[in-house]
């Protein structure tokens, strides 16, 4: 059976629920059916958000949309009831799902490490079907060199066990990280970057820059994997699907706009070069 939910372009947009708190999950999962998105990102972490959209009892085809799930690393190294459901219920039906093992809260001198050694676990246990991802977010950034270094070592890692690598913009951001060098170097594992739309909000202007500068880096990488968009809303429209659905819209727009304008110019870029050869 084919997923319903996959999607002919180089890159799949999904919408995240981080967007709304009280949008429901049936509102999402519709969402999730409609172009350009291609199914929905769920978290985990938040678990009142989680409730109060009714994840937790979610329909069969309400599930079918979830592409992608965000979960704190487990003490007892093993999966909680809902992902394992939710895996349980894709895998009879023959759909992909994308298994992103988060930093904790709290961060922690051992927290890449747990992350590291949980993703491996599920990565052994999993079909090929289910994609394991370890997250990771540009937040507490002691020394930037050495943070691109251990980027460079979680990128090997994950490369070596098959695990993805899954970017969080939309939340903690660090004014000292350096987008460009960062993506350049898990590019080969990147599977999954969840963004926040642009907004209004004290840090708008930074976190707007740093997004335009990641997707950038991604156009001239080649960077065919998924975008998870997370959409503030007013409050006002907590509930409105429609909303949601035309803000998704705007910001996929933009971002495929970006990813080709950057096509376009390493193209020119590349005949420029086979020119100059031939002089």
């Amino acid at each position: 059976m084919n997923d319903p939910y996959s999607t002919s372009d180089p890159n799949a947009f999904l919408v995240s629920a981080l967007s709304s708190p009280l949008m429901a999950a049936e509102q999402f999962a519709t969402l999730g059916q409609q172009s350009p998105i291609s199914g929905v990102e769920i978290d985990l972490q938040d678990t009142l958000r989680h409730r109060l959209q009714g994840w937790h009892s979610a329909s069969a085809g309400e599930l079918a949309a979830v592409r992608a799930v965000w979960f704190p690393t487990s003490l007892e190294n093993k999966l909680c009831p809902r992902v394992e459901h939710l895996v349980r219920h894709r895998q009879e039906h023959g759909l992909r799902v994308t298994l992103i093992v988060d930093q904790p809260r709290r961060r922690t001198r051992d927290a890449i490490g747990n992350q590291i050694t949980f993703a491996i676990k599920l990565r052994t246990r999993a079909p090929a079907s289910t994609r394991i991802a370890i997250g990771m977010r540009p937040h507490q950034i002691d020394n930037t060199r050495a943070h691109l270094a251990n980027l460079a070592t979680l990128r090997l890692q994950a490369s070596e066990w098959d695990i993805d690598l899954a970017l969080d913009l939309s939340r903690e951001l660090d004014w000292l990280w350096e987008a460009e060098a960062a993506v350049y170097r898990v590019i080969g594992s990147l599977g999954l970057i969840r963004l926040s739309y642009p907004t209004n909000t004290f840090d708008g202007r930074f976190r707007a820059s740093l997004t335009q500068r990641v997707i950038s880096s991604c156009s001239e990488l080649g960077y065919t994997r998924d975008f998870s968009l997370m959409v503030p809303l007013p409050w006002w429209h907590w509930r409105n699907s429609q909303s949601l659905e035309a803000a998704c819209r705007e910001a996929s727009a933009g971002i495929n706009r970006q990813l080709e304008a950057g096509t376009a110019s390493l193209e020119f870029d590349r005949r420029a070069d086979r020119f100059a050869d031939r002089s």
